[in-house]
């Protein structure tokens, strides 16, 4: 498995992510919604996507 993400890290890119979990792209696709609707992830068009600084939980 690779190293942890910290908060600004950029993600690898989407097929980076198919190839290195060897997951069909509906389940990476499906994992970055999920985390994207979590706000773990923002995603910026022409950027990529980036890990989030989680708020505190309260």
């Amino acid at each position: 498995m690779g190293a942890k993400l910290k908060p600004g890290d950029k993600l690898p890119s989407f097929h980076a992510l198919c190839a290195q979990y060897q997951a069909s792209s509906t389940v990476v696709r499906g994992a970055m919604l999920v985390l994207k609707a979590e706000g773990l992830l923002d995603g910026r068009q022409g950027k990529g996507v980036y890990v989030v600084d989680p708020l505190p939980q309260r």
